[in-house]
């Protein structure tokens, strides 16, 4: 197994244990991005579940580049399902704000197989 293998059987290990990495994530790689995917979203905790879905991913990212020399360069953050749009929008604001302020790294928003075009300085 390589490093990122053992990551991610660490990640997989703890999740939904206390002082562990949430459960309700899918944490992937491709290539040389780090994804991290919204498997189940619960009507009553959705807006903590969206909340939570690039700070995690921002650890995930982290814990990836840390042990891998930097190899990944962006975070996919991804899900399936129905949400609202104001948690979406929520969503699509701080990582746009991620992708404007830091400029070696990008950030993406894939709902339901589909791309969002984050905010640029420009709009």
């Amino acid at each position: 197994m390589n490093s990122i293998e053992y990551i991610l059987e660490d990640i997989n290990n703890s999740l939904g244990k206390p002082m562990g990495w949430p459960g309700y994530y899918e944490y992937k790689v491709e290539n040389d991005s780090a994804i991290v995917k919204l498997m189940d979203i619960k009507k009553d905790s959705e807006k903590k579940q969206l909340r939570g879905i690039d700070a995690w991913g921002l650890s995930f990212f982290d814990t990836l580049n840390k042990k891998t020399n930097n190899k990944f360069k962006k975070l996919s953050c991804r899900i399936d399902g129905q949400v609202s749009s104001l948690n979406i929008e929520a969503l699509k604001r701080r990582l746009s704000y991620l992708n404007i302020n830091n400029p070696e790294q990008s950030f993406e928003l894939i709902l339901n197989n589909e791309e969002f075009k984050l905010y640029s300085k420009r709009n």
